[in-house]
């Protein structure tokens, strides 16, 4: 199964454009980015979801495991 994160990303963007107040949408693009190695944007997008709504686990987890994986100067 191929998966296709960078086509994913787009449509997780205009997900967060449509409904800027949705944490699930939030949490979708920064897991799709941090997938794609756009870290610090990842995490930027995940820390909005959970600003948004703080008990999106989704975000919480996607979060924890940007910051493991992130190259520190990425950070």
């Amino acid at each position: 199964m191929r998966e296709d994160f960078e086509g994913a990303v787009e449509h997780f963007r205009a997900a967060v454009r449509i409904h800027p107040e949705d944490s699930n949408a939030e949490a979708n693009l920064g897991g799709a980015l941090a997938e794609t190695g756009h870290w610090k944007e990842a995490r930027a997008h995940l820390e909005r979801a959970l600003v948004i709504d703080p008990s999106n686990t989704l975000a919480r987890e996607n979060l924890e495991q940007v910051k493991r994986k992130a190259p520190r100067d990425n950070e």
